[in-house]
């Protein structure tokens, strides 16, 4: 395993080759292995072409779950400006409940303290209609279960270790940044 260099600001990555004697060697690039999984939004459909959301074209979900659905998106601003972020939208049916808009509202303003490569910025809170949403820094890559399916279906085994343990490092450096986190920081 061999880690990408970083700047600041950046998001720190690794790089795990694997070779076995019977098998060409794998190159895994991870960056961000700590993502969110939530189900589809129903109040956002987006068949018939992005959705709009104030300055954000919203499109199909990316990841989904319980509680909430993250979508790709794209921020526009003036003269031209644009960013593809990821948008998580408070699903429909708890967007009435003050118990869990608060607890969204409440996740969107811890994570705006975290500063660590491995934890996404919260960019911008939003309602639009009925739809309450957070739109958060956008990290391009292969989410970690279809990395984890990949490695064990070439290798008829478990993941291997250095690979876990790198994983498993980065994401506690994460949480270990959001429990550091302050108010007012």
């Amino acid at each position: 395993i061999q880690r990408e260099p970083s700047t600041p600001g950046s998001r720190q990555a690794f790089v795990a080759t694997i070779s076995e004697t019977t098998r060409p060697a794998w190159t895994f690039r991870v960056r961000n292995p700590a993502c969110y999984s939530y189900k589809a939004l129903s109040s956002i459909s987006t068949r018939s072409g992005p959705t709009i959301l104030g300055r954000y074209k919203v499109y199909p979900p990316i990841a989904s779950g319980g509680m909430a659905t993250v979508h790709l998106g794209k921020m526009h601003g003036s003269a031209g400006f644009s960013r593809v972020v990821a948008i998580k939208c408070l699903r429909e049916q708890y967007a009435e409940d003050q118990e869990f808009v608060n607890m969204f509202t409440d996740e969107a303003k811890i994570v705006s303290r975290i500063r660590h490569p491995n934890v996404v910025t919260v960019l911008d809170v939003g309602r639009s209609q009925d739809s309450l949403f957070l739109v958060m820094e956008y990290v391009h890559g292969v989410a970690l279960s279809q990395v984890l399916k990949s490695v064990a279906a070439r290798s008829a085994g478990p993941v291997p270790l250095p690979i876990m343990s790198a994983i498993a490092c980065d994401m506690l450096h994460g949480l270990h940044a959001a429990h550091e986190a302050k108010d007012g920081e």
